[in-house]
């Protein structure tokens, strides 16, 4: 996960009090900020939980804990701390850069479910793009989210894409399942049908010891022979089946110790095939049957664990997106200095002269927001994202715009609490 952190921005308040009470707090952040900035970060989480208590409504130090949790990969704990400073601060810049880096917890708790449950990372992926909105919306001069809205877009309709493929070739495979369990049934029909047959031609000869039954036996062998060709067959296909599975799934199922599988059933039954058509050449029609009853069982069993594989289908395997793409398209390109914080948000809204792109942006926070109402205090929450992939797909742009590194150190603002 440490890839998804290369492009995200972050800004780490420094405070400065504006009273003597506010002077412990300030020397508990100036020291977290010390330990963030060596990567000590248990050791700067304790300082901005004392500084917390110094000053528990200081979105300030809500943030700077968010930066800690997002560096321990605690994500749920960082969203709670960007949340929290969002909530309380009244600084618009402080609230934006909290919407920002909500977006890239987001976004990196996307990237941690690509491989395990893309359609989950698609869902992170929205929300992120939600954040980065409200983030745009809150400061229209930050850059930074405008970009990571198109770049996320990229990244989700190359992963739609890929769960699209992955979906289609499932249906794909569960249509040859579903014919190897045909097939199966088939097998299993035909083998009991045989060892039937066996049964009578042992009950023939045991009453009438005298009356060949030479001719019938060889067909019964005949029969039992093509049985066994057609399990062969069988397994061929499940094996070429299960190739066709992502590796890392394959990987995972070999790892795992469990009881015999499909394949290994259907090669138990060949064996026992083979040996039945064996014993019948020989006229032992006893040890053929215990043979065939074998070959029986192994060919349900395979039919059971063929059945339960069906939950193991349809899964995508891990993308390369398209922020990866552009890093080795582009190399080490980095960002934009973050926008200036020492001006209040009001007066930096007047004076935006917002594109085309963020206007639209803007509405569809707007509109977001008219659809879930107020909390209590006033402030509105956006709604759930309603892009839809195949939404990003036609709207995908021809330029594909470069995600942000992180850059070192923190961000001082010149304003006091």
């Amino acid at each position: 996960m440490k890839d998804a952190t290369r492009f995200l921005f972050f800004v780490c308040i420094l405070v400065a009090p504006f009273s003597v009470s506010a002077e412990s707090a300030r020397d508990l952040v100036a020291s977290g900020n010390e330990f963030y900035t060596a990567g000590e970060y248990d050791k700067a989480l304790e300082a901005y939980e004392k500084a917390a208590t110094e000053q528990p409504q200081a979105g300030e130090v809500s943030f700077d804990k968010g930066n800690v949790y997002f560096q321990k990969e605690e994500y749920d704990k960082a969203r709670e701390a960007y949340q929290a400073a969002a909530l309380i601060t009244k600084d618009l810049a402080l609230e934006a850069a909290a919407h920002y880096n909500l977006g890239n917890t987001s976004l990196a708790q996307g990237q941690k479910q690509l491989e395990t449950d893309p359609p989950k990372a698609l869902s992170h992926y929205s929300e992120s793009i939600r954040h980065y909105q409200e983030a745009l919306r809150t400061d229209p001069h930050l850059q930074e989210a405008a970009q990571n809205i198109e770049v996320v877009r990229l990244m989700m309709k190359d992963l739609a894409d890929r769960i699209k493929k992955a979906q289609e070739a499932a249906k794909e495979q569960q249509k040859q399942r579903e014919d190897i369990q045909k097939r199966l049934n088939e097998a299993i029909e035909e083998q009991e049908s045989e060892i039937k047959e066996n049964a009578s031609l042992q009950q023939k000869s045991a009453q009438d010891p005298q009356e060949s039954a030479d001719g019938e036996t060889q067909q019964l062998a005949s029969d039992q022979e093509k049985t066994r060709q057609k399990t062969q067959e069988i397994a061929d296909r499940l094996k070429d089946l299960q190739a066709q599975q992502p590796l890392g799934q394959q990987s995972q199922q070999q790892a795992e110790p469990s009881a015999p599988t499909a394949q290994e059933h259907l090669e138990k039954a060949q064996e026992a095939q083979k040996s039945a058509v064996e014993n019948l050449d020989r006229r032992d029609l006893g040890e053929a049957q215990k043979e065939q009853e074998k070959a029986l069982e192994h060919l349900k069993e395979a039919l059971a664990k063929s059945e339960d594989s069906k939950k193991d289908q349809g899964q995508c395997p891990n993308p390369q997106t398209a922020s990866q793409q552009g890093e080795e398209e582009h190399g080490d390109k980095q960002p934009e200095k973050a926008p200036s914080q020492d001006q209040s948000g009001e007066d930096r809204k007047e004076d935006a002269q917002p594109t085309q792109q963020q206007e639209a942006e803007r509405q569809m926070a707007q509109a977001a927001q008219k659809k879930d109402g107020q909390k209590g205090d006033g402030r509105k929450v956006s709604g759930a994202f309603s892009e839809s992939p195949e939404n990003i797909l036609r709207e995908e742009k021809e330029n594909r715009l470069q995600l942000f590194r992180v850059p070192g150190g923190h961000k001082p603002v010149d304003k006091d609490w």
